[in-house]
């Protein structure tokens, strides 16, 4: 969409500006940037227009934030965020009302052209715009490629490359830069746009002030360390330093100085701007990957990451037990946990490893130097990165590192998936450690997720039947309760978490009171189940007997806990903790016969420390 129109928006519409979060002292904001044609701008502006009558009727000012509009696969899609400004008055939330019209909105262009207005239809290959075919075919003519050549969405380099030409890449022949222009490299999320386009204008005033033509053209622009890099150099222009008069030499060396220093500057601000939305944000270490993250950002990531990885669970685990499996980051001393990248197969081998070093130090009776910052799979075989800060304790490194090859070489001899005793299966396009029934399903191409036990179904009952299993946003907002409840345990135990589940709401609804219980995580954990969860005090405060209900509750929970030692994890039939697998299991007799890794542990066949394992 064309900046005047972008303006128009701005202007009439606050929340439709986007605020410079990362200099407080120089406030200034910019027109949402809108990704999308001309022929939108009508609804769009009608959207605005109905938002803005919305909180008018409320009396409220707009807690709405938009940072970004685009052309997508359903037609409009927003980036917003609201502001945690208090309601005046008791006045009730609209926040519902305004995520409503922005759906239906984004609906309502799905089949209109953005471009011509006639009806159109969504090109995946042009990043979900919606063309006519007439304009379609115009584009990719005016590109200069085919239909299966353009798959990238470059908004972002596109439009600072067009208000900025030293933002630009030509091809090497090109050394004029008269002919078709390219968008710089990016490796970074479109939060920081604005912060960008900020940067990039300030260092083209910087050259233009000077009397010079700028020089500085980006190598690379990503994201590293959770914050923003930018690396430039001189396009070349001036590289005839002989040339030069010497009061040209002192402003080039000026502004390239300038130049620089302001590249550090915005870096530094990116610390504060969520890579993600563009919203205020900051440092996140406990995602595997450093990044600058808004909350609600930082939340959906979270939630992202437990759903399509558990083992964060258990990293979460070893940082809550081990303190060497937190590393500090180089560039500025954060805290980082252990990442493990492997199969859950080998956890036990981990966790042993863990248990192990910490004895070692603590009969040593000194604090932990070490710290682990991986453990992946490497030609097959578990390959743990560590690290130690500490001097003068040559004797206890070595006996540390002794261990960790003990485990690295057993890990040769158990199955990455399963636990079970296997073998280097060299046939497969990742070489891996499998036993034969995970080999043979891994070449058939049928094994399963690893989330297969943890079914999503029996979450969604218990969230669906019992209040106190889903996440209360408000709370989240104070560091609680951020996501719904993840259940990481096998199908036997559910028919007491279903007991329990309705003992508890029948002892409040006797009382007449809501559940101001939540529950947060349900694990397995050393053999038998884990309840973690919080109390609301706010709901029910001031009811007679309140702590006596709270006592009742904490009761059937810990009853519930101690019962899941005496019931078969795996069946739900009678059983006893099992401490002889490599993680203690309570099976009945049945299920522990089947077990496929009962005896790894004991049996493991561990190359001597003097044997080549090359």
């Amino acid at each position: 969409m064309r900046i005047e129109l972008e303006n128009a928006l701005a202007n009439k519409f606050p929340f439709m500006r986007v605020e410079r979060v990362w200099a407080e002292d120089e406030p200034r904001w910019y027109p949402v940037y809108t990704n999308c044609g001309d022929r939108w701008y009508p609804h769009i502006r009608d959207m605005c227009r109905e938002i803005r009558d919305l909180y008018a009727s409320l009396g409220v000012a707009p807690d709405l934030r938009v940072t970004r509009i685009e052309s997508g696969y359903k037609g409009l899609r927003f980036t917003v965020y609201f502001t945690p400004a208090a309601l005046e008055g008791g006045a009730p939330s609209c926040r519902r009302q305004v995520l409503d019209i922005l759906d239906r909105y984004a609906q309502a262009v799905a089949g209109v052209c953005e471009r011509c207005g006639r009806p159109g239809v969504s090109r995946e290959n042009l990043s979900g715009k919606v063309l006519c075919d007439s304009c379609f075919d115009r584009k990719l003519r005016r590109l200069g490629i085919t239909e299966d050549d353009w798959a990238a969405d470059v908004w972002m380099e596109d439009r600072i490359g067009t208000d900025f030409p030293n933002f630009r890449v030509y091809v090497k022949e090109d050394q004029d830069k008269t002919g078709l222009w390219y968008p710089f490299p990016r490796e970074c999320c479109d939060g920081w746009y604005y912060l960008l386009y900020d940067m990039a204008r300030e260092i083209d005033a910087i050259y233009r002030e000077a009397g010079l033509e700028p020089e500085m053209e980006p190598a690379q622009i990503k994201e590293k360390y959770g914050l923003l890099r930018v690396y430039m150099d001189p396009d070349g222009r001036y590289d005839d330093w002989a040339e030069l008069t010497d009061t040209l030499k002192a402003a080039l060396r000026a502004a390239r100085r300038r130049a620089y220093d302001t590249l550090d500057r915005y870096e530094d601000m990116s610390e504060h701007v969520c890579e993600v939305c563009g919203a205020p944000g900051e440092y996140r270490s406990d995602l595997g990957w450093i990044r600058s993250l808004c909350d609600r950002c930082y939340r959906e990531e979270l939630k992202r990451l437990e759903d399509i990885d558990p083992a964060r669970d258990f990293e979460r685990e070893l940082t809550g037990r081990y303190p060497f499996t937190v590393y500090k980051a180089k560039y500025d001393n954060t805290p980082i946990r252990m990442s493990v990248d492997c199969g859950p197969g080998w956890r036990g081998v981990i966790h042993d490893l863990c248990r192990d070093i910490a004895e070692l130090y603590g009969a040593a009776g000194v604090e932990p130097d070490l710290e682990f910052r991986r453990a992946n799979r490497r030609y097959g075989a578990l390959r743990l990165e560590y690290g130690f800060s500490g001097e003068g304790r040559e004797s206890l490194h070595q006996a540390v590192e002794e261990r960790i090859r003990r485990a690295e070489r057993a890990s040769e001899h158990i199955c990455e998936e399963c636990g079970a005793p296997g073998g280097l299966r060299e046939d497969l396009p990742l070489v891996q450690t499998l036993c034969d029934g995970c080999h043979e399903l891994k070449k058939a191409g049928t094994f399963p997720s690893r989330r297969n036990f943890e079914d999503k179904a029996f979450e969604d009952e218990l969230e669906k039947k019992y209040p106190f299993f889903s996440a209360d946003e408000e709370r989240a907002r104070a560091g609680r309760g951020t996501r719904r409840v993840f259940i990481n345990c096998r199908s036997g135990w559910r028919d007491l978490i279903r007991e329990s589940c309705q003992e508890v709401a029948e002892l409040y609804a006797a009382e007449g009171l809501e559940t101001d219980c939540w529950i947060t995580d349900m694990r397995e954990e050393d053999g038998a189940l884990k309840i973690k969860g919080y109390w609301d005090l706010e709901k029910n405060s001031g009811a007679a007997g309140l702590e006596d209900i709270h006592k009742k509750t904490e009761e059937i929970l810990s009853r519930c806990q101690r019962r899941s030692r005496e019931i078969c994890e795996y069946c739900g039939e009678p059983g006893r903790l099992r401490e002889d697998l490599p993680r203690p299991r309570t099976l009945c007799d049945s299920c522990y016969e089947q077990e496929p890794c009962k005896n790894c542990r004991p049996g493991i066949p561990v190359p001597d420390a003097g044997e080549d394992t090359m």
